[in-house]
């Protein structure tokens, strides 16, 4: 009797771009030839409570959004979910206590291909929403390795990375001007003068809208990699139940 393939369920909306990106990806890196070699994805995509805003400031949480639409995916079938928010990956662990499939941890999954892909490197730049870099989602996992973190100064992290993001020009407000693009690459420059050998893309949105060829300095995307990381999951779902059959 053939199986059904494992399905994936991705969380977006944080921005919507983001959970869209990581689907794209996702698609892209499948090594198929038709569509039935692909698999089945489920992506909700829901306006969620902004996650800086309530990690920093107390505002309304995205906690029990999360964990319930982590259980709507779960309940439809999925294998295993994937979060297309670095700052969201702060309520991982308390997503996981109420579901019984695997969240694909995003920065675990940069974290190995870091020390793999660059073993040289001890100085990482980050770039990152406010909420990310004050709650250390990735300081915490990236310092207990031995890597130092660097981000931008505090003038620099509101004038240019959040107002990149959040402001009225900026990536979530749908404008994808030049400028923007310009002042996050430039904010890219500074991180290697200050010491960073590699800078990590540490907010989905950003990873979305910045391509590696604009860059001269090395740029990683943890949203591909999380997406490259879902396959390889799903992949050995598969062979499992083959071999079961």
């Amino acid at each position: 009797m053939k199986r059904e393939k494992p399905i994936i369920g991705i969380i977006g909306g944080m921005g919507p771009r983001a959970g869209l990106y990581l689907h794209n990806k996702i698609i892209e890196y499948t090594p198929a030839r038709s569509d039935q070699d692909h698999f089945a994805i489920i992506h909700y995509s829901a306006p969620f409570p902004d996650r800086t805003r309530a990690l920093l400031y107390g505002e309304i949480s995205p906690l029990p959004d999360l964990i319930k639409i982590a259980a709507i995916l779960e309940n439809l079938g999925a294998c295993c979910i994937a979060i297309a928010c670095s700052t969201a990956h702060a309520y991982i662990s308390e997503i996981q206590q109420k579901i019984h499939i695997p969240i694909i941890d995003m920065i675990e999954k940069t974290l190995e291909y870091i020390s793999n892909t660059y073993r040289n490197t001890t100085k990482i730049g980050l770039l990152a929403t406010t909420g990310a870099i004050k709650t250390r989602v990735y300081h915490k996992l990236f310092e207990s390795e031995g890597y130092k973190i660097l981000t931008p100064s505090a003038k620099t992290q509101e004038r240019i990375v959040m107002k990149a993001i959040y402001g009225k020009s900026g990536i979530k407000a749908g404008n994808i001007q030049e400028g923007v693009i310009k002042s996050l690459l430039n904010t890219c420059q500074e991180l290697i003068k200050t010491g960073a050998e590699i800078v990590v893309m540490g907010c989905t949105d950003i990873a979305s809208t910045i391509g590696e060829k604009e860059s001269k300095v090395p740029l990683i995307k943890p949203i591909d990699i999380l997406a490259r990381a879902v396959i390889e999951y799903v992949t050995k779902q598969v062979q499992k139940r083959t071999k079961a059959d």
